[in-house]
């Protein structure tokens, strides 16, 4: 292998090393609230295909894998995380949020597993949704050096609110406005 090829396999499977933020991402990451504490909830209402899901996928990464960036300046999430994405229906988070965090939306294109924000080395271990078709429901990620693992379940409204009852939410990501119901279940278990 040369070293031009090298490059390019780390580029292909490292996505998150190579993310550079746009400005208002870097402030959305690092939304504080009127007393100056960082947002236990933010919005982000923007134009369509700027980088919102993007963004977001490369957040829920950098909090999955613990590989903070020196600009961070945002929330760091607790050791062993439970995170939640969820979407407008199961297709929806399978074909944007499970893609951009995979890099693909079939879980069984082994090919391309891996070159979405989390890096292929550190998922551990991937749960299928029944159901939808190359659709995963967890997502099992590796974080320091494999001595922590991050969870990372995937849901559509669809799923209701009794999906994400009673648990421990240490991050969300809604893709999407989602139903009243399901969002204050989200806030409640942060």
């Amino acid at each position: 292998m040369t070293v031009y090829s090298n490059y390019l396999e780390n580029r292909r499977y490292n996505k998150l090393q190579f993310f550079e933020p746009y400005e208002y991402q870097k402030k959305f990451y690092s939304l504080r609230a009127a007393n100056g504490k960082l947002a236990k909830a933010r919005c982000l209402l923007a134009a369509n295909q700027i980088g919102k899901t993007l963004g977001e996928g490369a957040e829920l990464a950098i909090h999955a894998t613990a590989q903070y960036p020196e600009w961070w300046d945002g929330a760091i999430v607790n050791p062993n995380p439970m995170m939640v994405c969820s979407g407008v229906n199961s297709y929806r988070t399978r074909d944007l949020i499970q893609k951009e965090l995979l890099g693909t939306s079939n879980k069984d294109d082994h090919e391309n597993l891996g070159t979405g924000f989390i890096p292929k080395h550190l998922i551990h271990k991937l749960d299928r949704k029944p159901g939808i078709p190359g659709a995963v429901e967890k997502i099992i990620v590796k974080r320091n050096n494999a001595m922590e693992l991050a969870t990372i379940s995937l849901y559509g409204y669809e799923d209701g609110p009794q999906k994400v009852m009673g648990d421990r939410i240490d991050y969300g990501w809604n893709d999407e406005e989602p139903p009243l119901e399901f969002w204050s279940q989200m806030v409640r278990g942060t």
